[in-house]
């Protein structure tokens, strides 16, 4: 049956002439096909076979590696790229004796180092080149020179090719990883002295070069991976009168979990996965969350900086709103006091009713992680969608009333929710001693988080292992049990599935079988990590090598969550039954949801808090009186706390995603075009905005009848995870190629991402800072484009650089526009 009425989703695609197309108010409930791949016993297998494979195969996993070079003096320590060459024209002590040679060879990118030994060994075997191949060699050679005398400073590093932990964005820039104080300082003046920018790296998780764009120049980037200082007072410790920890920002935040879970203590607000560094987190605005708090910065009360004079210093009080997502671009922040939650305060189990005090029960107060899994009867016609909506969402609500914290995960295709909780129900626990200790407990906790800090002691510069799944992958691992490679299968030659919608296809050839199989998996694969993560380290953490993935964000009122969910669910089924104009996708991971409250504690956070969201809403809409917020979005139910959601769509990349980027603008712009009243959809008739003196009134049953134009207030969403993408839009350069959107390319998201309440003042408020620091060393990355919209190629590069690969799958009709130089030869971008 097709669903006649509410229309969910306003859609905007690229076709080949970059026409919008808007998507109707019916979609189909995809129950029968969909029930098919639920039960079918071959998509079973290959869903048991994907979430064991990905939690015991380390062949599907990788490590970012780099090549080393005995040769080169280790300046900065630690695995991998980023170890410094100090070149001076004196001698000393600590100099490494390096050659010319040896110092051009680090300078220049790997790829063009090789083909420039590909040509002297031709010209040693005396083999003629090509007219060709001597202009390239010459472009080599004047390329090399320019490295060798533009270098940004006096100390070069090896194979420094900063990239991003998803690939988006690579280019040949310099990584140092320092290990001293000293060293840090020097990178600071001697990057001033040559006109260099310094920007400051974490674990590479973040996707809109918020370190430094694909184009930008001049630029040196920095990783804390190895660093740690020498000032008095701020090594690694933690301080039981004041419940507060004191840590390096070049460590993970399973270094965090090390240094503080033995003792009774977890993070007040925590992220699902542990593998980012302490710096990168508290600089950016993303990670936490909870039923009474915000982002993890919230709760940092002290740092540790070096500015551009070189010098360290100790900032605290209103001064650490602006260094709390702050993006690097004040200064280094070395390391940090954070506050944390003590195991040893008793739980609080409710409120007397007669004196409004707290009962608490004195047995409980340690973190206590659990899992529940819930399927939901699925909608089959117009008349069950509000039922089953209203049932997903007093689940929801309910866990958020009662747990600390909740991750949530819906999986379409069994109609699944997910969740993973933490509160603080569990046994009361002081560490080592007080009235609680158990000493059991310690060494349990010592153990295993030491084992993890040690298992991922270079995270915080690699940003950890990658899940590498491709439809070749996936059809190794689709084998009918027992077949296939140990450990998964007896060692037998794989068996493949085969597929129960195409008789003469196996199951990895389907894309919707192997969409299903993905998101079914995930469950699976979550329960067994969080099973081990609450078992062993017991610390909030649970998410562990996730995959190379693509996604669409929006954080909206906790109030609003049924629109959002329901759109999702909308344009999943309309996917699914191929309504979706130029689209031919299915979605193959669950819909991930949690919420949050956070205050107002980081300038540069562009999320303004839900009373100034409130307020603004209120202004625009004051047509329905003071309280259009409460009118029109009804508060949450008695006892579940009011704040945002943060909800996003992600999809696992390589495997059936031609239009995977299509789908995700699709529900962007869906997100942000969700009206108040669902029962009014968005047309020439249906307006945003009300006008009393041009009659435009609120829309009611009549007001379409009469065929006049009426007003039905949008939803306030906010489109601002700068870790992750969001704005996805047009690219110019690109998508008439592609026929693809882009992420970080929609000029309204970014026209408008500091616009509401106090975030009206953040760039003038910001940039007063930065230039009373005399931070411009600094300048760089993404933010850059509000910061100083004349700043150079802040923006988010799709093209590839000269002597990157080109000529991909989407560029395959014209190899050229992959490259920014407009010329792919041999597979390479030149001049």
């Amino acid at each position: 049956p097709q669903m006649k009425s509410p229309p969910l989703f306003c859609l905007a695609i690229a076709a080949a002439a970059l026409t919008k197309c808007y998507v109707s108010a019916k979609f189909t409930f995809p129950e029968n096909d969909r029930m098919r791949l639920i039960d079918d016993i071959n998509v079973k297998h290959a869903s048991t076979a994907l979430y064991r494979s990905v939690l015991s195969n380390p062949q599907l996993k990788t490590y970012a590696k780099r090549e080393t070079d005995s040769k080169i003096e280790e300046i900065g320590t630690g695995p991998g790229g980023g170890r410094l060459l100090r070149v001076t024209t004196h001698k000393s002590e600590t100099t490494a004796k390096v050659s010319s040679k040896e110092i051009t060879e680090a300078r220049i990118p790997r790829k063009l180092k090789k083909g420039r030994k590909e040509v002297l060994k031709k010209e040693k075997k005396g083999k003629k080149t090509s007219k060709v191949s001597k202009i390239k060699k010459l472009k080599k050679n004047k390329k090399e020179k320019k490295l060798e005398k533009n270098a940004c400073t006096n100390l070069v590093a090896e194979n420094g090719d900063w990239k991003t932990w998803l690939p988006d964005i690579t280019t040949f820039t310099p990584i140092f990883r320092p290990s001293t104080d000293a060293e840090l300082s020097g990178i600071i003046v001697s990057s001033k002295r040559f006109g260099c920018k310094v920007r400051m790296m974490g674990s590479r998780h973040s996707q809109d070069g918020l370190v430094m764009q694909r184009k930008e120049e001049n630029i040196i980037v920095v990783s804390l991976a190895s660093h740690a200082t020498d000032i008095k007072e701020w090594q690694d410790s933690i301080n039981q009168e004041t419940s507060t920890f004191r840590i390096g920002a070049g460590k993970s935040w399973f270094d965090v979990s090390a240094l503080i879970r033995p003792n009774g203590y977890v993070l007040k607000s925590r992220s699902a996965g542990a593998f980012f560094s302490v710096g990168g987190v508290i600089a950016n605005m993303v990670h936490g969350g909870g039923r009474s708090t915000g982002f993890m910065h919230d709760d940092v009360v002290r740092m540790l900086v070096l500015t551009s004079d070189g010098n360290f210093k100790e900032v605290e009080g209103e001064d650490l709103k602006f260094w709390r997502s702050s993006a690097g671009l004040l200064g280094m922040i070395i390391a940090i006091e954070m506050e944390m939650h003590s195991e040893s305060i008793p739980f609080v189990v409710g409120i007397n009713p007669s004196s409004g005090e707290p009962i608490f029960d004195i047995t409980k107060g340690g973190l206590l992680m659990d899992r529940e899994r819930t399927l939901f009867q699925s909608p089959n016609d117009e008349a069950e969608f509000p039922g089953f909506i209203q049932r997903v969402m007093e689940k929801v609500y309910n866990t958020h009333a009662i747990y600390d914290s909740a991750q949530f995960f819906f999986d379409f295709y069994s109609n699944s929710l997910a969740e993973y909780r933490t509160s603080f129900s569990g046994e009361i626990f002081s560490g080592a001693t007080g009235p609680y200790a158990d000493v059991e407990k310690v060494a349990k906790y010592k153990a295993h988080t030491e084992n993890l800090s040690e298992l991922y002691s270079d995270v915080s510069f690699t940003g950890g292992k990658a899940i590498d799944l491709n439809e070749e992958i996936i059809c190794q691992i689709f084998c009918l049990p027992p077949s296939g490679p140990p450990p998964i299968g007896d060692g037998t030659p794989c068996e493949k599935i085969p597929s129960s919608f195409d008789q003469e296809k196996f199951l990895c050839e389907v894309p919707i079988e192997v969409a299903a199989a993905l998101s079914i998996s995930l469950q699976d694969t979550l329960d067994g990590q969080f099973e081990l993560a609450s078992s062993t380290t017991n610390d909030g953490f649970f998410l562990t090598d996730p995959a190379l993935f693509d996604l669409v964000i929006v954080i909206l009122p906790a109030r609003a969550l049924s629109s959002a969910f329901g759109t999702w669910y909308g344009l999943v089924s309309s996917a699914l039954t191929h309504s979706l104009p130029n689209i031919n996708f299915f979605p193959n991971l669950n819909l991930e949801f949690r919420f949050l409250n956070p205050t107002e504690t980081a300038v540069l956070n562009a999320l303004p808090t839900i009373e100034e969201t409130r307020a603004a809403f209120n202004e625009r809409y004051n047509f329905f009186g003071p309280n259009a917020f409460d009118i029109l979005l009804p508060p949450l139910p008695e006892g579940v706390p009011d704040g945002y959601v943060a909800v996003e769509c992600p999809n696992v990349r390589n495997i059936f995603d031609k239009d995977a980027k299509n789908f995700l603008f699709a529900l962007q712009e869906a997100w942000k075009n969700m009206p108040t009243n669902p029962f009014f959809p968005y047309s020439d008739l249906v307006v945003k905005d009300c006008d009393a003196q041009n009659d435009v009134l609120p829309c009611s049953p009549t007001s379409l009848v009469e065929s006049k134009k009426c007003c039905n207030p949008v939803i306030p969403t906010y489109h601002t995870h700068f870790g992750k993408a969001w704005g996805y839009g047009v690219d110019d350069t690109t998508t008439p190629t592609t026929s693809k959107m882009q992420p970080f390319k929609d000029t309204s998201s970014i026209l408008n991402m500091f616009d509401t309440g106090s975030k009206k003042n953040t760039v003038e408020s910001f940039n007063a800072k930065r230039k009373d620091l005399d931070a411009e060393v600094f300048a760089g990355g993404a933010m850059m484009r509000w910061l100083d919209p004349a700043a150079p190629n802040s923006d988010f590069e799709v093209r590839m650089l000269n002597g990157q690969k080109c000529g991909s799958f989407d560029f395959q009709s014209d190899p050229d526009k992959e490259c920014i130089s407009d010329q792919c030869f041999d597979s390479k971008c030149v001049e």
